[in-house]
């Protein structure tokens, strides 16, 4: 039996960064293509930042929200969607 973690969340004081891996009901199938099983979405405070099937760019999202959290720089504008 292989574990998958479905749901990733990291708080720090009142900032809460949450990855999560959604799969997609039949009317998200349908205008998406048959080839998609999943999605990525990134949420910050609650406002989603991103919602992919790529999980590069999903990683590298989250990666731009948690260095934000660590050191208060700012969210570069080519990470979010």
């Amino acid at each position: 039996m292989s574990t998958e973690i479905i749901e990733l969340e990291i708080k720090q004081g009142r900032n809460r960064l949450t990855l999560r891996k959604v799969v997609p009901g039949e009317f998200l199938k349908a205008i998406h293509g048959a080839g998609v099983s999943f999605f990525y979405e990134v949420l910050l405070n609650g406002e989603m930042r991103a919602f992919t099937n790529d999980p590069a760019a999903a990683q590298a999202i989250w990666r731009g929200c948690h260095r934000w959290m660590r050191t208060g720089q700012s969210i570069t504008a080519e990470l979010l969607p």
